[in-house]
């Protein structure tokens, strides 16, 4: 996914894993609606700009400059520190017909698993694709919320019980297994994991000024915006924002 957050968690994930011994492989799973045209597509719907009038056919042209940014940004990231698998799986199929060789098979972390976001149970993110015999487990999984619908628990418990160990990324989410009745535990997200010394590696010199505010921000905001005007007069400092 294309955010700061997905990327370094994924980062710091295969750093771990190789200070423990391993060859560390992701797999290319992009789901459906994630791929550049349906990122793309869910920014500009979820803008309070693009449904006002005249500015529905504008409003996507003004913004290609910034999506061609942030597309070659995560790709030379990825192409740079990730090893992926050579073939990317776009389906659940994909990945049970050809699943990628591995001694060890690990889901996380971020938010894989909240239903939610993902518009239902996303079972490949449960490892759904790997043969029970294979050793599986979760690393600072997050399910994004404190309680799982009643619909969904008989299916989480099916995909989560095929696991050797199970790890999540907030108490909560290891509350929610073992109301399940299955065994968890919480540990930090992996981002926490690395020192400043390991995260000051990726670093790059950039031309900022002595005093300023920091501001990163998810998705466009215009409530936010306005927010970070009035901080910028309180305080006097121009605010920075990472694109």
């Amino acid at each position: 996914i294309k955010n700061y957050g997905s990327v370094f968690q994924t980062y710091a994930t295969t750093v771990i894993f190789k200070e423990f011994g391993y060859e560390v492989t992701v797999i290319d799973y992009q789901r459906p609606g994630t791929d550049n045209a349906g990122f793309r597509k869910k920014i500009l719907e979820e803008s309070h700009l693009a449904g006002k009038f005249g500015l529905k056919h504008i409003f996507p042209l003004v913004l290609n400059l910034s999506f061609s940014k942030m597309e070659r940004v995560f790709s030379d990231f990825l192409k740079k520190y990730i090893v992926l698998t050579g073939k990317q799986y776009l389906t659940e199929d994909e990945l049970k017909q050809d699943c990628p060789e591995a001694e060890l098979y690990i889901s996380g972390s971020d938010q894989i698993w909240n239903s939610d976001i993902n518009g239902s149970i996303e079972k490949p993110y449960y490892l759904s694709f790997v043969p029970d015999h294979k050793n599986k487990i979760s690393f600072a999984s997050s399910f994004g919320k404190t309680k799982l619908r009643e619909d969904e628990k008989d299916e989480t418990w099916w995909l989560l019980k095929r696991y050797k160990w199970l790890t999540t990324r907030e108490e909560s989410g290891a509350e929610i297994i073992k109301e399940l009745g299955l065994n968890a535990e919480p540990v930090l997200d992996p981002t926490l994991w690395l020192s400043k010394e390991q995260w000051e590696e990726l670093a790059e010199p950039i031309k900022k000024p002595e005093n300023y505010i920091l501001v990163y921000q998810l998705h466009q905001n215009n409530n936010m915006d306005q927010y970070v005007k009035k901080i910028e007069k309180a305080y006097g400092m121009p605010c920075l924002r990472i694109d």
